[in-house]
């Protein structure tokens, strides 16, 4: 087996698990984000000082990223839960880049194999090797 297919393969092997690690954690820490954003929600519409306000607590993951902080209480843990799942989506490009490095040898020589081919099949000499 060639140097550059012995690359391929172990750097698409190390991506799957990578990948496959980090998608699960992913879809772990999306329902942490659902259920922070949940308790938010019922903890709005539980509070009596809002409902004298007639105001809703805001519990948009994008919205509260935008605010500035201190936050407490359950807006701290639904920005919590967004931070740990951006975090997450990292691992993934990672593994996706993972194999993106790890292609490029093998995608290297297989050209330089074509090119040569090719130059032998305009010379008309055989190539060598």
């Amino acid at each position: 087996m060639r140097r550059s297919t012995a690359i391929l393969l172990a750097g698409s092997g190390l991506s799957i698990v990578i990948g496959g690690g980090a998608y699960l954690i992913e879809r772990q820490r999306s329902q942490a984000l659902d259920a922070a954003i949940e308790r938010c929600h019922a903890e709005s519409i539980a509070s009596k000082d809002y409902k004298e306000l007639h105001f809703q607590m805001d519990c948009s993951p994008a919205d509260l990223f935008l605010d500035d902080p201190p936050f407490v209480d359950v807006q701290a843990e639904v920005v919590g839960a967004e931070a740990k799942q951006f975090q997450s989506r990292l691992w993934l490009q990672g593994a996706l880049v993972l194999f993106g490095i790890s292609a490029l040898p093998w995608l290297w020589y297989t050209l330089l194999r074509r090119i040569a081919e090719l130059r032998a099949a305009v010379s008309g000499k055989p190539p060598n090797g």
